[in-house]
Parts: structure tokens; C-alpha cells; sequence
């Protein structure tokens, strides 16, 4: 004898009965939606941060010390 899911069979009823939502139902609008992001290359990333390290560095640089 074959046993019986009672849970998905009671899951299956429940939808029978009360019906299943679409997911397009519950979604943004597309008017509402942004844009994706263009994502930065590493190239870009690098000479950023390098011009970032270069301004603190010269912002920060204290008299009379040298490297």
C-alpha cells in the first residue's frame, strides 16, 4: 500500500478552493521602476581611488616629514 502526502493533497485542495494569485498581480509598474545601475568598470574603480589616496595625501601631508 502506497503512503499519501495528506500536506501536499490539503495544499492542493486549499488552492482549489481558494484560488491561486498571479505573481504579475503583486509586481511594480514599469513606469515606477528605476533604471538599472551601469556597473563601474575596475579601470574606473582604480584611477578613483587613486585620486581619492592623492587629494587625503595631500590634504593630510604634515610639514617637515618626508617619506
Amino acid at each position: 500500500m502506497a503512503k499519501l502526502d495528506y500536506h501536499r493533497r490539503a495544499a492542493a485542495d486549499r488552492q482549489r478552493r481558494q484560488g491561486s494569485d498571479r505573481i504579475n498581480d503583486f509586481d511594480v509598474p514599469v513606469g515606477f521602476r528605476s533604471p538599472p545601475r551601469k556597473r563601474q568598470s575596475k579601470a574606473d574603480m582604480r584611477s578613483e581611488l587613486e585620486a581619492l589616496l592623492a587629494q587625503h595625501n595631500q590634504k593630510n601631508k604634515k610639514p617637515g616629514i618626508s617619506k
